[in-house]
């Protein structure tokens, strides 16, 4: 990839796609979702659990007059068979996308909905692709999390579902073992390695965010992560993190780890949760400064 290329240049580029979202009405794929329908002859087509809430979605987008918007049918992701079914209706009435965002989750120890579902969409989607004539330049996008680095520490000291940053943890090896495999053919695996977001979730969970005070600093808008998602795509890049600062996090693990050891005894103290305060809006402008550069 050409690092000297603007994300204007590679627009210019880029062939009209037609985009599979699965999940498209979680907060930041539906966010991500707008994004996309700004652009011009793009096909949207949108699968999301709750019907209504995918139609109020699709109403609600105003889009580029050339750009079509399609609400699918709901199907059951679980089930491999009827999956299958559901997407040779969609293959036959508008071709194999260029473009799968896998954007299914569940925060809750589920190991089948955050690992085996992505794991066999993206089996079904690689065994469609070797089947056509002619191979093209597709990206499988996988919506997973800073949590699926380093399970155990965000467990123990975060108390993020062990099953839900396993299962994003196994996901990201098979992606990794899929880059090896296919290095030769024209197909991306990308990961969106997400944290703390500020969306419904985060609201219901609000009990889980008061009592990790570092993740409820550290959280984010969806739209926030919507755009670093958005040119992720667009660069065609393997991983990205959702926001930058977060690798710099992630990859200083063993003083972090140490860190979270101390930090709630730490903030019992309405005096020290004060100091704590000033050196994150410190850390929130060092942090501004690693995304800039």
């Amino acid at each position: 990839m050409d690092l000297n290329k603007t994300l204007e240049d590679i627009e210019l580029e880029r062939i009209q796609s037609k985009i599979l979202f699965l999940g498209a009405t979680s907060e930041i794929c539906s966010e991500l979702v707008r994004l996309y329908a700004d652009e011009e002859g793009e096909t949207l087509l949108l699968h999301g659990r709750d019907a209504k809430a995918l139609q109020e979605l699709v109403k609600s987008i105003k889009c580029d007059p050339r750009t079509t918007i399609i609400a699918l049918d709901e199907i059951d992701l679980t089930n491999v068979e009827e999956y299958s079914k559901w997407m040779d209706k969609v293959q036959a009435e508008y071709g194999l996308p260029e473009i799968l965002v896998i954007a299914v989750a569940a925060w809750a120890e589920d190991l089948e909905i955050n690992c085996l579902v992505p794991i066999h969409i993206t089996q079904d989607f690689l065994r469609r692709s070797s089947e056509l004539p002619a191979q093209q330049d597709r990206q499988i996008v996988f919506f997973g999390s800073v949590a699926g680095e380093d399970p155990e520490t965000m467990h123990r000291y975060y108390k993020v579902p062990l099953l839900y940053a396993c299962g994003k943890q196994i996901v990201n090896w098979y992606f990794q073992k899929l880059r090896r495999e296919y290095a030769n053919q024209p197909i991306k695996f990308q990961i969106a390695k997400i944290g703390p977001v500020k969306t419904k979730l985060y609201a219901n969970g609000s009990a889980f965010f008061e009592e990790n005070w570092l993740l409820n600093k550290l959280a984010t808008s969806s739209a926030e992560v919507a755009e670093v998602i958005y040119a992720g795509i667009s660069l065609k890049a393997e991983d990205f993190w959702a926001p930058s600062f977060w690798k710099f996090i992630m990859r200083s693990r063993s003083p972090i780890r140490y860190f979270n050891q101390k930090i709630d005894a730490l903030l019992t103290s309405k005096s020290m949760r004060q100091v704590f305060e000033f050196f994150n809006k410190v850390l929130r402008m060092i942090m501004q400064i690693f995304r800039d550069l």
